[in-house]
């Protein structure tokens, strides 16, 4: 189900007989919407009723900015640059 948009996979699951479970996280590579990976895995065999889980992409992670009102030019660079 990876890369398609959780609401077509859903409905899919759905389709098939498994009950869906969807929990979002970030994701620097999936854009949001769209699901990232699945619970149990691809290719595992499951009963029908069986809950699927969907971990949908919510994007990037986002990061708080810091305040670099005055500041110099390189400070506000340097303290943007070391973010984490």
């Amino acid at each position: 189900m990876r890369n398609l948009v959780a609401s077509l996979a859903t409905e899919k699951l759905k389709a098939q007989g498994f009950d869906v479970k969807v929990k979002h996280q970030p994701d620097d590579t999936i854009p949001a919407g769209q699901v990232v990976d699945q619970d149990p895995s691809v290719g595992s065999r499951i009963a029908r009723s069986s809950t699927v889980t969907i971990f949908v992409s919510t994007g990037k992670p986002k990061v708080e900015l810091p305040d670099v009102r005055g500041k110099t030019v390189n400070e506000a660079i340097s303290i943007l640059t070391n973010l984490t």
